[in-house]
């Protein structure tokens, strides 16, 4: 399993923070999602995921890694 951590814009209340979390699970990553900071934790698995995969989901989703 793979970690990263790494801000997200666009999370404004905790509704984003579900979506966020939905997102990711729905591409296999387990998360940790901060709105206070707007900081995502996420473990995955580097032979089903990769970051562009993540950053992609979340892209389509209209938040953006920073």
């Amino acid at each position: 399993m793979s970690r990263a951590k790494f801000k997200v814009a666009g999370m404004t209340n905790q509704d984003c923070v579900h979506s966020v979390q939905s997102v990711l699970h729905s591409v296999g990553a387990e998360s940790n999602v901060s709105l206070m900071n707007q900081m995502v934790t996420v473990e995955y698995d580097e032979s089903v995921l990769s970051m562009e995969g993540i950053r992609s989901a979340l892209e389509e989703h209209g938040y953006r890694i920073m």
